[in-house]
């Protein structure tokens, strides 16, 4: 078990980015889509409906959408690692201080 080199923290940085935009762009489009359905229905101002539509979005993003996008992360397969947890209470895992002592 090691920390993540940089080019490894690249490829998960780069899988939450390119899926996150693809997946925020979709629900940003699907939610202001319903709510402008359903705003032209009852009439309501555009400023409202735009402003209701940022707050829905967002919320869906980051109580439902982004959870997703980390558990992709655990499911991956990357190029020679995987990500996985390790809880602390399970194995013991040397801090980084003791590390670089031990190298």
């Amino acid at each position: 078990m090691s920390e993540p080199r940089y080019s490894e923290a690249v490829k998960i940085t780069w899988l939450l980015v390119w899926r996150g935009v693809l997946l925020g762009l979709f629900l940003q489009v699907a939610v202001g889509l319903i709510s402008g359905f359903i705003g032209k229905l009852v009439g309501a101002p555009k400023p409202l409906l735009l402003g209701l539509n940022n707050i829905v979005a967002m919320g869906l993003w980051f109580f439902w959408m982004y959870p997703y996008l980390v558990s992709m992360i655990f499911e991956k397969h990357f190029r020679g690692f995987r990500v996985l947890v390790v809880r602390d209470h399970e194995v013991a895992v040397p801090s980084a201080v003791q590390l670089r002592k031990a190298a």
